[in-house]
């Protein structure tokens, strides 16, 4: 009985799974890359250009230093 309580209030108390990022770099071609839970989410070079996958949506953010942010989606079209 204590045990299925046990495992029962394991079960409530979980946290949701955290995202494990590292940032790798300096790669020969100039670029930072960072690596969430196994997955390239970004990608930026010391001049402030990124671009930054959301592998929800099938879209990439490309950032550009003194221009507006543009959204390119990927939708297999």
């Amino acid at each position: 009985m204590i045990a299925i309580a046990l495992y029962v209030a394991s079960l409530v108390s979980q946290q949701p799974r955290a995202q494990h990022c590292e940032e790798l770099g300096r790669r020969l071609d100039g670029t930072y890359v960072t690596v969430c839970n196994g997955r390239v989410t970004r990608v930026r070079d010391d001049a402030g250009n990124s671009r930054t996958w959301d592998h929800d949506t099938n879209t990439v953010t490309v950032r550009s230093r003194g221009a507006a942010p543009l959204v390119l989606g990927f939708d297999g079209r």
